[in-house]
């Protein structure tokens, strides 16, 4: 994957010698009245980066875990508040004589990512600039502000919604799916739009920086970016095309530079090296290089062979210094969609080294609503687990965010293909504003840049049910040639994915293909309103319905179960695990919740077991996830027997917060009832007799 470039010098990055505080005050107190409001601020408390504010909050006592019971609610205040973050850091004099020497060719390059939502940026009481968008990191050239001794970065953030003037976004604010719930405002944030509230979690609005933060002092010419991919494959040797991108920092004069790139195998042995002598421009350069490797290791999909991984090393010599890019893991790999007329319409199946794949897998959300507070380990536990389940492809939803480098790396190594979902769900987004489609295309320069190298990426998908929206709910928002938002999905991102990672095959929406945007005949499919969202009770609960479908590859269906008696009781806090009670209902998916009669999990209870909804919770539990599992077993050996079918993907993997909610594993990561269901229908091999 393309990581942050490592660079001769590092200042500092997001380790405990930097220092970091935390305060809150009145939005209304602008941050050019920082060092007059400074000594007004109450209740300052250092922090680590990343960090949501919820994690001090609750570190502190200041607020109740907003994951049990009904706490959330008591925490709406942090969403009216501003957040002002301070970190210090020490320069020695020599470092900043050097950056600041008439004719220095040092740079220091102030890196900011994870910015959640609305930033104001100084250094040293220089403002830097202002950001908008969690997506791509704010950068600046910063070596003219540093000083001797100690440096003092302020930043003050505020998580929005804030009132916008724009009249296209007033204009299509009725469009914003707000009945699960939800905030029209989100259209206008470049931030995780779930926080506002979905069916699978209540309203908890992130606020903080949710990723790293680095100053990096370099000297000459450094490499930007890099990526690689496979260009072809036989017996005995693959050759691989390698794009390096090189940053002349310059202005003026041009530079020799030397660059090297070097391969090694799994085993860590040399098998392919590049020397070459470059001439620099100032500013961007291009390199391509084709290399070949003999006897090369595959990666394949899990459940279909190994994950070899290969690593490139790169480095950039002139003059004034070496620099190098951070190693780059990659394997060996080739990938295609194929969307090919058959009987049944047009095929949707994803081909792996030339084999075709059925796509076994689910939907994956963010582990926890406040994205930081989920631990790099929980991050391994669940990939882990979707292994152990069998599973060989994650989608990654579009509303909510483009997960840390480690998801990636992990899914690289487990088998685990990602379908990967830009971030934009669920309505309509405003396109006139000139500054809003400025961060959408940084925001899409970065995402295809940073991900483009890992093998498990296997599709970039435009938005989240947009597409299928306007079309079947929202009809009076389209025009014959276009609808809000379609001039992202339907031209920006595949020009950003053509630019940047055209092996990558790019897909508008899901769902998409046909005629209509949830076709059967072509294209992806959200099998929701045939079973478990449709009108008809029985149609919801019956396993047998998903022996009608038709859909060439389905993105999207599932069912609703309980996490564990254990997690139940945590989750609850202090009240009654009857299932009677404000507590119990507020931890219950919104749409097992509507509408009167019994919800659809009772109904499911009555309809395969023949029972009564028990009261105990135990039983409960026995009996729901009973029915989740065989619903999910049964759908599942449906989908995969279908010859027209090539992929089925379950809503969701596991659960965000606690709930009676779709997971097949809960929040905390235990396994749900359901997951040894799962497990058995996605064996590799999997003997199904079917009446025909």
């Amino acid at each position: 994957m393309q990581r942050p470039t490592t660079h001769s010098t590092r200042i500092f990055s997001t380790s405990p010698a930097i220092r970091w505080q935390m305060a809150d005050g009145d939005p209304d107190l602008g941050f050019d009245h920082f060092r007059e409001i400074e000594t007004s601020l109450e209740g300052w408390q250092e922090v680590a980066i990343p960090c949501d504010v919820h994690g001090p909050l609750l570190a502190a006592g200041r607020i109740a875990d907003p994951l049990v019971g009904r706490n959330d609610e008591a925490c709406r205040w942090v969403e009216d508040r501003s957040w002002w973050f301070v970190g210090t850091f020490r320069m020695s004099a020599r470092a900043v004589r050097q950056l600041q020497a008439a004719g220095s060719r040092r740079w220091a390059l102030l890196s900011l990512d994870g910015l959640d939502t609305l930033a104001d940026i100084a250094l040293n009481d220089q403002v830097l600039g202002s950001h908008a968008s969690i997506h791509y990191p704010f950068e600046r050239e910063v070596g003219r502000y540093l000083v001797p001794g100690t440096n003092r970065l302020v930043l003050r953030l505020r998580p929005g919604p804030e009132p916008v003037s724009s009249v296209e976004s007033e204009a299509i604010r009725p469009s914003v799916r707000t009945d699960i719930p939800g905030e029209p405002g989100r259209i206008d944030l470049r931030k995780p739009q779930y926080v506002f509230g979905w069916d699978f979690t209540s309203r908890i609005v992130t606020c903080g920086i949710l990723g790293p933060v680095r100053l990096d002092v370099f000297q000459g010419p450094r490499i930007r970016s890099v990526g690689i991919r496979t260009l072809t494959i036989d017996r005995d040797v693959a050759e691989v095309a390698i794009d390096v991108e090189i940053g002349n920092p310059h202005p003026i004069s041009t530079l020799e530079g030397r660059l090297r790139l070097a391969i090694n195998d799994p085993s860590g042995r040399r098998v392919a090296t590049y020397r070459e002598d470059v001439f620099l421009r100032s500013g961007r350069n291009d390199v391509q290089v084709v290399l070949p490797i003999s006897a090369p290791c595959l990666w394949w999909p899990n459940g279909s062979g190994r994950q070899d991984l290969y690593t490139l090393s790169a480095s950039l010599s002139s003059d004034d210094a070496t620099n190098h890019a951070a190693p780059v893991p990659f394997g060996i790999r080739t990938l295609e969609l194929r969307m090919e007329k058959d009987e049944w319409g047009r095929s949707f199946r994803f081909v792996v080294n030339g084999q075709p794949i059925f796509c076994k897998g689910s939907n994956w959300v963010p582990p926890h609503p406040c994205p930081p507070l989920a631990p790099d380990d929980h991050y391994r536990l669940l990939v882990a687990e979707a292994r152990g389940a069998n599973l060989n492809m994650l989608r990654v939803w579009g509303g909510g965010i483009y997960e840390r480098d480690l998801f990636y790396d992990l899914c690289d190594r487990a088998g685990i293909l990602v379908w990967q979902d830009f971030m934009f769900a669920c309505a309509l987004y405003p396109e006139q504003q000139a500054e809003l489609r400025l961060r959408i295309e940084a925001e899409l320069e970065h995402q295809t840049k940073r991900l483009r190298n890992h093998p498990s990426l296997a599709l970039l998908a435009g938005n989240n049910e947009n597409h299928w929206l306007v079309e079947d709910y929202w009809p009076t928002y389209m025009n014959l040639d276009r609808f809000h938002g379609a001039l992202y999905y339907n031209e920006m991102m595949p020009s950003a994915v053509r630019r940047n990672c055209p092996w990558i095959p790019y897909w508008n929406a899901s769902p998409y293909g046909g005629a209509k945007a949830n076709a059967d005949d072509c294209g992806d499919k959200h099998h929701w309103t045939e079973c478990f969202m449709g009108a008809d009770m029985t149609r919801r609960i019956r396993p047998d319905e998903y022996d009608r479908a038709t859909a060439r590859f389905v993105s999207e269906y599932g069912y609703l179960g309980p996490q564990c008696v254990s997690t139940i009781r945590q989750y609850l806090g202090q009240a009654e695990t009857d299932r009677i009670g404000d507590a119990w209902d507020h931890h219950v998916n919104w749409f097992d919740r509507q509408g009167a009669g019994p919800s659809t999990v009772e109904a499911g209870i009555a309809f395969q077991i023949g029972r009564d909804v028990p009261t105990s919770l135990e039983e409960y539990v026995r009996m729901a996830g009973h029915c989740q599992g065989v619903l999910l077993e049964y759908s599942l050996d449906s989908l995969r027997w279908m010859p027209h079918c090539d992929g089925a993907l379950f809503w969701m993997f596991a659960d965000m917060r606690g709930e009676v909610g779709w997971g097949i594993l809960d929040h905390l990561g235990l396994r749900k009832w359901s997951y040894p269901y799962v497990r058995r229908a996605l064996h590799p091999v999997r003997l199904m007799l079917r009446e025909s």
